[in-house]
């Protein structure tokens, strides 16, 4: 009896691990990916940019002079670019491909930290810095935030995760 319990624990902690491990490989991928968006933009206007991506986050170094126009585009760039592609990624693959999941976590994590404008260090912060008005950078937020949301409670309804605990 004792030797079932530790495979059922030993299993569990595994699990656990496992989870652990996909979802920091996803959050690396998202992190990249945001880079990407930069280091396209930056490169286009004449930069040397270095993408640089970090346990959960990242920044894209780089030695040119921006206007405030190209500083706008360059750190709109990437929250937008990468969750354009991840709306892309989520909408155009099937309900049970694994490609869903990290398209999701991508909108996510574009949307609600990258594009909020009160907070600090965000793109959207550093936008609104360079003359970008903080009204459309709202709306931008909710907007892209309103998508991943709508888009989370799609996957969940789709996924019947909340019918075993609502009774209709």
């Amino acid at each position: 009896m004792a030797e079932i319990e530790i495979r059922k624990f030993a299993t569990v902690m595994f699990s656990i691990f496992l989870l652990g491990l996909i979802g920091n490989q996803i959050v690396q991928l998202v992190t990249l990916t945001h880079e990407g968006f930069h280091t396209i933009v930056l490169a286009a206007m004449g930069c040397k940019p270095k993408p640089g991506a970090y346990i959960y986050g990242g920044a894209t170094q780089f030695d040119c002079q921006l206007s405030d126009a190209q500083w706008i585009i360059a750190a709109l760039a990437g929250p937008i670019g990468s969750f354009c592609l991840a709306l892309y990624l989520w909408y155009n693959f099937g309900k049970d491909s694994w490609i869903r999941l990290p398209a999701l976590f991508g909108m996510l994590y574009s949307s609600l930290p990258s594009l909020y404008s009160k907070l600090p260090g965000s793109d959207m912060y550093v936008a609104v810095q360079h003359g970008f008005p903080e009204w459309i950078g709202f709306l931008i937020w909710v907007l892209t935030s309103g998508i991943a949301t709508y888009a989370l409670l799609c996957e969940i309804e789709e996924r019947d995760i909340l019918k075993k605990f609502v009774k209709r």
